[in-house]
């Protein structure tokens, strides 16, 4: 039903390197609001003829992007210019960029959200939890972090925790996707649960664009139903 936008660097003798090499210092650098612009921009170029067959597509926003208004003006800019419905995009941002005081971060949120993008919260339930600023806020999609999807067919505790969390989404008229489906038994639980959607090894694996390219006409886009 969707993609999620990755971002690789590939430097000169090391190959592709992973996320977790290079964002802390991204951010430590204040270079990374220029990093999550330039990726929101191109995952919109790129993604806009997967969109127009119906796909979704997901892309990460540091919290520190939020403080800065570029991000807002870079995502009017990539919908403008590539005629991509806004619908179809989904900004992803942490429960931390939720807790911010920052009156910048709060407001460019609200901005990004009057655009018609969707808003989802990642790795929900890893970090400082709020209820109530998760009440306050509009949000339409939250992740399932993977720590608790991956031991749910082998832990009781960690079944109960997605379980406790899909219920509590719903009620507050939320959409669910759980994080790191891996195995058959993870995907019959979440069904069994009610989970809207999921991702993981197990539906497919990273790709570079023009891979997803060759594949993606051999998947139907439907819209989400259960598991």
């Amino acid at each position: 039903i969707g993609v999620e936008a990755l971002v690789r660097w590939e430097r000169p003798g090391f190959g592709l390197l992973s996320p977790d090499e290079f964002i802390p210092i991204a951010e430590a650098s204040s270079l990374i609001s220029a990093v999550d612009c330039w990726v929101l921009q191109e995952a919109c170029r790129r993604g806009a003829q997967w969109c127009d067959a119906g796909a979704t597509i997901a892309v990460n926003l540091s919290a520190r992007t939020l403080e800065h208004d570029d991000v807002v003006n870079a995502l009017s800019e990539a919908l403008h210019r590539t005629g991509i419905s806004p619908q179809h995009l989904t900004l992803e941002v942490t429960e931390t960029a939720l807790l911010s005081e920052n009156g910048t971060a709060n407001r460019n949120l609200g901005r990004m959200r009057d655009l018609g993008v969707k808003l989802s919260i990642d790795d929900f339930g890893t970090g400082y939890s709020s209820l109530s600023h998760l009440q306050r806020t509009d949000i339409d999609v939250l992740k399932i972090d993977r720590s608790f999807v991956s031991l749910m067919d082998v832990d009781a505790s960690s079944a109960t925790i997605v379980s406790s969390i899909i219920a509590m989404g719903h009620a507050l008229g939320m959409t669910l996707i759980a994080e790191g489906v891996e195995r058959p038994s993870q995907d019959a639980l979440l069904r069994e649960q009610g989970c809207d959607a999921a991702q993981g090894w197990l539906f497919g694996r990273p790709l570079v664009a023009s891979e997803f390219d060759q594949v993606f006409g051999e998947f139907a886009v439907r819209t989400p139903s259960a598991g």
